[in-house]
């Protein structure tokens, strides 16, 4: 059994309208692979508190390596100085195939 090794999860919180470009972008920055679902909640943008509304809002979560999480979350953070409902954090993970990622 090969031993866990680190790595950086990314998770983006954003507007449905912008889930293709953030992706397009991510991937141009070096993530391989992403996985993406509808969210509901409450933010500084919105409130999406019916379980029975259609979500207006995705999760976006990456596992990368450090570099690439680091371009990631700069780029997030030139999008929101722009007033885009977009937030993000990142978060030491291990995996047991780093190479994938």
């Amino acid at each position: 059994m090969s031993a866990l090794q680190p790595i950086r999860r990314v998770t983006v919180y954003a507007a449905h309208s912008l889930e293709t470009q953030l992706i397009e972008h991510f991937l141009t920055l070096g993530a391989k692979g992403y996985t993406i679902t509808e969210s509901r909640g409450k933010g500084e943008h919105a409130s999406v508190d019916d379980p029975l509304a259609r979500s207006t809002q995705v999760r976006i979560e990456l596992l990368v390596q450090a570099e690439v999480a680091g371009k990631i979350m700069e780029y997030i953070r030139t999008l929101t100085t722009k007033h885009l409902a977009i937030a993000a954090c990142a978060e030491n993970v291990e995996v047991c195939r780093p190479e994938h990622f």
